[in-house]
């Protein structure tokens, strides 16, 4: 099943908006890694449609995705996707904003009175951004960059609302986390899917639950009927 996942930048889908003709395409990412992750399914069921199909999300991402959705999936579609996942950071937005603004955009692709399209879509919104995700699982962090586990646990770290650059941004700290990997050579993006590949969904979606336990709820909702699974 060929599936668009859009997202606002590097840390979901691997690159930039906007600079998908300068950045090479990964296969393995995020935001498909934890899709795959949830539906407890291989690797190659799910192939992302890739980059230079996909519609610009460059300038200001989120209002696109959250005004535009309908229309980007779409327009996916015509290049062939046959799924889609629309995710986005809350960024200190009023509770069930963008979330609602994601949901209005799924009905109105699939109750459009000319071509409405029936497809799955699974939309959710991170808090207050994916890195709070895998942050969640604090010891699989640590084991994945070679640290001592932490004394003192975080909590959860949908706490974390800080201003971006400020120490109580999720960004911040999982910056910080990944500055002192015992191995200097991975990359940024390296060191995101290896966290993404061990972490444990349950203990994310219980630290997490206003972002990531409604996105698991609504992947299994739309992706397990079309895969064949009750």
């Amino acid at each position: 099943m060929r599936v668009a996942f859009l997202s606002e930048g590097a840390t979901e889908v691997g690159f930039a908006p906007g600079m998908r003709e300068h950045e090479p395409w990964r296969k393995t990412f995020l935001l498909k890694i934890i899709v795959d992750r949830i539906l407890d399914i291989d690797d190659e069921v799910l192939v992302p449609l890739e980059e230079e199909s996909l519609p610009s999300l460059s300038g200001n991402a989120v209002g696109k995705l959250c005004r535009k959705g309908a229309g980007l999936v779409r327009a996916c579609a015509g290049f062939g996707a046959e799924a889609a996942v629309l995710l986005v950071d809350r960024d200190r937005t009023k509770p069930r904003e963008r979330l609602g603004a994601l949901r209005v955009q799924r009905d109105r692709l699939r109750a459009g009175p000319k071509r409405p399209l029936p497809i799955p879509v699974a939309v959710g919104v991170a808090v207050e951004t994916v890195e709070a995700w895998l942050l969640a699982d604090e010891v699989t962090v640590c084991d994945v960059l070679g640290l001592a586990h932490p004394e003192s646990p975080m909590g959860s770290p949908e706490r974390l609302v800080g201003a971006p650059g400020e120490a109580t941004h999720p960004k911040y700290v999982l910056n910080n986390y990944f500055s002192q990997d015992a191995d200097p050579q991975r990359t940024f993006l390296d060191r995101v899917a290896a966290v993404a590949l061990r972490m444990n969904l349950d203990t994310v979606a219980r630290q997490c639950p206003q972002g990531f336990g409604q996105f698991r709820d609504d992947v299994l909702h739309e992706f397990r009927p079309c895969l064949g699974r009750a």
